[in-house]
């Protein structure tokens, strides 16, 4: 099962240290005028020389350069679902445009009654904590899944990404309801697609990608072949539409858009 998320930057206080945060340039007339809005990664780690903190910079565009730490503001991503929000989530409110967790900053029964808040399934900020695990009165914590590095320079590439496709797993139903959840890999990074522009059917050749969708219904397969009437048939790796492990192929998916991705 796959899911189109929502994706929100909100600037931070603290300054940025680490590979693989985002900042936007002040643009300070004294410092980088030529920065003012625009997204940087941060390549290199913090440095400091005559007493001024430094660090590398990439914009993603083939540019690089070091950069004052205080003529930019961090920033974070914060991927966003209409997923059940329950005790203990962290979750975007629209109109405030803030972040809150549900049980501490806000009530779960006055979210559960809005329309305007959205739970937050990954993000770069780490000190958002879930409780995890529990023995007895003993709980560890343990910070939400996190979007790659990969994406993270994406999204200064383009200049922001709005939304994204991002993969569920089948929940196993030991301790918890049966569902879906964000399939997340070992390095606690979420697994996500671009979306793109629909695409011609036509353009589209063995072994390409690509995300489908009708209405609520939406896959992410493989072109297993491109018949002589232009109807791609796709082969469905992991998931079925009764959501089972097992493949799909040789379907046409006649009525469905297609969005051809680049993995």
């Amino acid at each position: 099962m796959n899911k189109k998320c929502k994706v929100v930057m909100l600037p931070t206080d603290k300054k940025a240290t680490r590979v693989g945060q985002i900042v936007k340039g002040i643009g300070n007339e004294n410092g980088y005028p030529d920065t003012k809005d625009k997204l940087f990664y941060v390549s290199r780690e913090l440095k400091v020389e005559n007493n001024i903190p430094y660090i590398g910079l990439e914009d993603g565009k083939g540019g690089f350069c070091s950069m004052d730490n205080t003529q930019f503001i961090q920033q974070h991503l914060y991927i966003l679902s209409d997923d059940e929000i329950k005790e203990g989530d962290w979750v975007y409110e629209r109109v405030m445009n803030c972040i809150m967790q549900i049980g501490k900053d806000v009530s779960l029964k006055r979210c559960q009654k809005s329309l305007l808040v959205n739970k937050i399934i990954a993000t770069t900020d780490q000190s958002l904590k879930l409780n995890c695990y529990q023995l007895l009165d003993f709980i560890t914590q343990c910070s939400l899944p996190k979007p790659s590095n990969e994406f993270i320079q994406e999204f200064c590439k383009k200049d922001g990404i709005d939304e994204v496709i991002v993969e569920y797993e089948e929940i196993l139903p030991f301790n918890e309801k049966s569902g879906y959840k964000p399939k997340v890999a070992p390095d606690n990074t979420i697994l996500i697609y671009p979306v793109e522009d629909s695409c011609d059917r036509k353009e589209l050749k063995f072994g390409d990608w690509v995300y489908v969708k009708k209405g609520n219904t939406q896959y992410i397969g493989v072109i297993v072949n491109q018949g002589t009437d232009n109807r791609p048939r796709l082969c469905f790796c992991g998931v079925t539409k009764s959501g089972s492990n097992k493949a799909i192929g040789g379907e046409y998916f006649d009525e469905y858009e297609f969005y051809k991705l680049e993995l």
